[in-house]
């Protein structure tokens, strides 16, 4: 017999993890766009220490699997985690905007080759 709540505690996981990996993905494209002198690098750096760290305590705060939350914890947790996607979309767009001159650069490579 499935579980009816494998479904909902996998979107969880996943959810999470994700939060983890927009918070990598964040800091590493504020750093690039730093190093390119990119001018919304500086409001947009000074803005994510207060993000992660609301993220972070967020992730700190999820039950573990031993202390396995009922579904409509679950169901509650997924939508905070959700609440954190439209935080980190800026950064997203950031990280584009740093990859734009490296694909110019290898563009050009290729050409001259």
């Amino acid at each position: 017999m499935s579980d009816p709540f494998a479904r909902a505690s996998q979107a969880l996981t996943d959810a999470l993890l994700q939060l983890d990996q927009a918070i990598t993905l964040a800091e590493g494209n504020v750093a690039a766009a730093k190093q390119l002198g990119l001018p919304e690098a500086t409001d947009l750096g000074a803005r994510l220490p207060a993000i992660i760290l609301r993220a972070r305590e967020f992730l700190a705060s999820v039950p573990t699997v031993s202390q396995a939350p009922r579904w409509g914890e679950q169901r509650r947790l997924l939508d905070q985690a959700s609440t954190f996607q439209p935080l980190f979309a800026p950064y997203a767009l950031l990280g584009q905007r740093v990859a734009m001159p490296k694909q110019a650069s290898a563009d050009r490579l290729t050409r001259e080759k």
